[in-house]
């Protein structure tokens, strides 16, 4: 394996991830990583040959096992990659089937939805972009169209007084020791 894999968001809010513990968690975050992005043939040990689609991978328990725990850590058993899979296909978030007859051959696991987790970088860049162009044209007005600077000003101004709340209230709404202590202040300023 090598590369990257990205998660969206909206995995950390979901039911499957909330519900987890921590090491069914890693197990959760393992499958997404080995799970291909591309349409993908694999030889499995007894020599069949099987396509994958984007979101599936072929492992045994003990390789999803290896994969979680990587360098001599064994705090991921076996036992608990079982549990979290059973789990996550109750859950609905993956399914499984034998990768053929052979016991040694291992599972083809499906990561349900898996494009819900993966962003095409080329289309969210083309959607931006549409975003960004939509809205500047908006907000500019077409070439050759004079623009009168003034006016603008102007309605800038007055957005920006309406939008801000005075900081302090006048005098009219103070009550009338405010306004006394307030006056004393003004005149021993004059004063200096």
């Amino acid at each position: 394996m090598n590369g990257y894999f990205k998660i969206h968001r909206s995995l950390f809010t979901s039911a499957v991830w909330v519900s987890s513990s921590n090491l069914q968690k890693v197990v959760l975050i393992t499958l997404l990583g080995m799970a291909v992005w591309k349409e993908t043939e694999v030889v499995l040990k007894t020599g069949t040959k099987l396509r994958l689609k984007p979101g599936q991978f072929v492992a045994t328990l003990k390789e999803v096992e290896n994969t979680c725990n990587g360098d001599g850590d064994n705090s991921i058993t076996r036992k608990v990659v079982m549990r979290a899979i059973d789990r996550f296909k109750n859950l609905g978030f993956l399914d499984i089937d034998r990768a053929s007859a052979a016991n040694n051959d291992g599972y083809v696991v499906t990561i349900v939805n898996w494009r819900l987790y993966q962003v095409d970088e080329a289309d969210e860049g083309q959607q931006q972009g549409q975003r960004q162009g939509q809205r500047r044209d908006n907000e500019m007005p077409e070439q050759g169209q004079p623009t009168n600077i003034k006016e603008n000003k102007e309605e800038y101004k007055e957005n920006i007084y309406n939008t801000i709340p005075p900081i302090i209230p006048p005098l009219k709404q103070l009550s009338p020791n405010v306004k006394q202590k307030r006056n004393q202040k003004r005149q021993l300023m004059q004063s200096l």
